[in-house]
């Protein structure tokens, strides 16, 4: 099981879910990224990647760009070495999601985070260090630090180039709120090097796969397409959603 799987959570008004406060902030004893802590020493320094995203549906693309956030961390080269990096991913609210699906994207989609949530953890499910969080960031910044006091917690915002550049985070970085920024291969975009600090990365650019391709995709019962975009067990989802065999 990952953190939070299956959380109680209540939707805000600007559209991120976060736990509820009778849920829990971190996730279940015995959970595979929790035995992962547990076993560094005392004192190790320690990544957290997180993701917010709509993630609908999640593809092979959102979760390279938690791997190459990773990567780039625990590479040999960073300044310092770290012991270990866990990944967090957190989905947008359904009214978030409603709203950007309004013009009628085709296919019938998984746009209930209940649904996202179930192929989230379809998509990380053999990925030991990568889990789903209700709230990644109030986890990342409260729940490991408090549940392992002994290591040192630095936490990473990672993010599509797009994004970046159209809120120009870069401004924003520092001691307290690092980025990881993960271009397109071949995207035509900025080059964002200049910026690059040691709270503002860089990481490897992952190839482009849109959610709206997935759905087209799903709509039309290319299982072959889906799966080049979407774990197997997902494009399975997917097709039995949508009615296909």
């Amino acid at each position: 099981c990952h953190f939070l799987q299956q959380p109680s959570v209540f939707v805000a008004d600007k559209g991120t879910m976060h736990v509820n406060p009778a849920g829990r902030i971190v996730g279940e004893v015995g959970s595979p990224a929790q035995r992962m802590l547990s076993q560094l020493a005392k004192g190790s320094r320690v990544g957290i990647v997180t993701m917010l995203g709509s993630m609908c549906p999640i593809t092979r693309a959102h979760v390279q760009m938690m791997v190459e956030a990773r990567s780039l961390l625990l590479d040999k080269k960073m300044d310092g070495e770290y012991a270990e990096c866990i990944g967090l991913l957190s989905l947008n609210a359904d009214s978030y999601v409603h709203a950007k699906l309004q013009t009628g994207s085709p296919g019938k989609g998984c746009s209930y985070i209940s649904e996202r949530q179930e192929l989230v953890e379809l998509s990380i499910a053999d990925i030991p260090w990568l889990s789903l969080s209700a709230n990644c960031e109030r986890e990342a910044l409260e729940g490991l630090p408090r549940l392992f006091p002994n290591l040192q917690f630095e936490h990473f915002r990672v993010n599509g180039e797009d994004d970046v550049i159209r809120f120009q985070k870069w401004r924003h970085a520092g001691p307290t709120k690092r980025f990881i920024t993960i271009g397109r291969k071949n995207s035509g975009q900025q080059s964002l090097e200049e910026f690059q600090t040691e709270h503002f990365l860089i990481g490897a650019p992952v190839g482009q796969i849109s959610s709206t391709q997935v759905r087209e995709a799903c709509r039309a019962q290319n299982r072959a397409a889906l799966e080049a975009m979407v774990h197997p067990r997902v494009a399975a989802w997917l097709l039995a959603r949508e009615g296909g065999a």
